[in-house]
């Protein structure tokens, strides 16, 4: 009983907010009463008088050992601030669950409940959501007029072309269609834009119809990891729509989320469990039947070879051994869409092999995507290649498609001794004129050959072929690929590697047009005084040299 008359009826109504509080005062009134139990004042143990139903409705009244007296709430007072903390709360957790991003992996605006579009969910669904999805195909059929844009590759007009055409006919995609996402990563709440804004996706356009295995190259932070999890319902998208297996990832993620497969980026293991336990566990989340569940675990640790260990934690486990037992996680339940991001990071040669393996054979009935920095894995398992720079699509098709548009075309390589070398950039001058000379190091020298000059190849096929023994190819060779045979110790002929093409369109490196004549050699009499200066004195002889700078440029060129 507080005779100050200040701040403490605050203070009693602050802590009747937090149940503990209201709860540990109810259970002492009770335990006092009905128990032996000490007394300040006393200073002893006391008997309790019992505690019946009328003390529900009786405050505990009492006095301090400082002349002070107190009186406490009825329990029955207590038990109904209770329940009212219990609805409260519980319409708290409703609604933080709603407007937080967290174990629902996308978050809703904060006045959600005063939306039509959730009383409809919870009334009539499936209705709702053919509607809205209706009304959003109506408005990006009205407002996405796609005009070819000539700076970027014809393949990325082409497949934007497709996707916007789709749309607006009403063709329906059982695969992935993705229509201009985007997602902002935005610096201040409430929409509020900022120089600071991180644009991960800036306007991606995507049409998987059919069963294939797309590839995306990227370097770090080129916007791959956030273009999976935006279509897996991690993250919500900005703007933009998306379908996977034709639900939609915005209205329809727990449908989406029952036919898809993910590999993270990074595992999601428990220690103590062993593999074989993982694989029961993760067949009772997406529903397979209990008496299947024993064939496929035993089908899918077989496939990664990992059925010898299968009662091994995986705490004891490799790298290697964890990736492969995330990549037959994601297989359970036969998914129609298989999300793979960085699937064979940390794995040997071997176990690289047998994953391939493994999904070679699940793309041919699936829509996989995969991500990658590895070039050889994109060469093999990719049906098509999109290279990501920057949140966009740069480039997209078969890696042959890749390699003839952005590549150099084919590499020539002949090892001769170094007093040759000379001589050979002569002879190769004069047998494939179209050669460019790319380097020169060790002995060692390599040309390219663009690829529309494909035909000025067949003397090298000779030079490959300089043991033959048909002489009457021999009777009708040139002089100069004869002397050029007779100094080449090894020849090889070799198409631009997919390394390069990545490099050369995200752009890491510039496209190297190469110069017929070797950098340490003097010109022929007969070129024109600019191409000498274009070939021998290029900002790109100097732009390594310590001495050099643009001033030292402008003299020479104006000489």
């Amino acid at each position: 009983n507080d005779k100050s008359g200040s701040y403490m009826g605050v203070v009693r109504a602050f802590f009747f907010m937090l149940p503990p509080f209201t709860f540990s005062l109810i259970f002492g009134i009770v335990v006092r009463k009905s128990t032996s139990h000490f007394d300040d004042n006393a200073q002893q143990f006391l008997k309790g008088t019992g505690f019946g139903w009328a003390d529900l409705t009786k405050p505990e009244v009492g006095e301090f050992s400082t002349g002070d007296t107190y009186s406490s709430p009825t329990p029955l007072f207590g038990f109904a601030i209770l329940l009212v903390e219990m609805a409260v709360y519980t319409i708290l957790v409703w609604y933080f669950d709603h407007v937080i991003s967290s174990n629902r992996g996308t978050d809703e605006r904060f006045y959600f409940f005063a939306t039509r579009n959730y009383w409809e969910n919870l009334c009539c669904k499936k209705k709702a959501i053919q509607r809205r999805r209706r009304q959003k195909e109506q408005q990006i059929r009205a407002e996405v007029e796609y005009q070819a844009d000539p700076k970027v590759d014809d393949s990325i007009n082409q497949e934007t072309l497709k996707v916007i055409q789709d749309m607006k006919d009403g063709v329906p995609c059982r695969g992935i269609r993705v229509t201009n996402l985007k997602k902002t990563y935005k610096r201040y709440p409430c929409g509020i834009r900022s120089k600071k804004d991180v644009y991960a996706n800036r306007g991606i356009y995507l049409d998987m119809s059919e069963n294939e295995l797309l590839c995306i190259l990227g370097h770090n932070g080129a916007g791959k990891s956030t273009m999976i999890s935006v279509l897996t319902g991690l993250t919500a998208p900005s703007s933009g729509a998306a379908t996977l297996g034709g639900y939609d990832i915005v209205e329809e993620i727990d449908e989406v989320r029952q036919i898809i497969g993910v590999v993270p980026q990074f595992d999601i293991l428990w220690d103590e469990l062993t593999a074989e336990e993982h694989m029961r566990l993760f067949c009772r989340i997406k529903g397979v039947p209990e008496d299947e569940i024993e064939d496929v675990v035993v089908d899918k640790l077989t496939s990664v070879k990992l059925i010898d260990v299968r009662k091994g934690r995986t705490k004891t486990f490799s790298g290697g051994m964890k990736r492969r037992l995330t990549v037959a996680i994601s297989c359970i339940g036969d998914p129609k869409i298989v999300f793979m991001d960085e699937p064979t990071t940390g794995m040997d040669p071997v176990s690289r092999r047998q994953v391939w393996d493994l999904i070679q054979r699940l793309k041919s009935k699936r829509h996989v995507i995969l991500t990658t920095h590895a070039m050889e894995e994109a060469d093999v398992l990719g049906d098509r290649i999109a290279v990501i720079v920057d949140g966009k699509f740069k480039c997209i098709g078969t890696p042959l498609y890749l390699k003839n548009n952005f590549g150099d075309g084919y590499r020539i390589t002949i090892v001769t001794a170094p007093e040759n070398i000379d001589r050979a950039i002569d002879l190769m001058e004069k047998i494939v004129p179209a050669a460019k000379l790319l380097d020169e190091s060790g002995g060692a020298i390599t040309f390219t050959v663009p690829i529309n000059n494909i035909q000025d190849i067949a003397p090298i096929l000779k030079l490959l072929e300089k043991e033959s023994k048909d002489t009457s190819l021999q009777g009708d060779e040139d002089p100069n690929l004869e002397e050029l045979k007779s100094i080449v110790t090894d020849c090889g002929l070799s198409q631009t590697t997919l390394e390069e093409v990545f490099m050369l369109v995200t752009g890491k490196k510039e496209s190297k047009k190469g110069s017929k004549v070797p950098q340490h050699r003097e010109p022929s009499p007969d070129k024109r005084i600019s191409e000498v200066i274009t070939e021998e004195y290029s900002p790109r002889k100097f732009e390594e040299d310590k001495d050099y700078d643009d001033s030292y440029e402008k003299k020479l060129l104006d000489s």
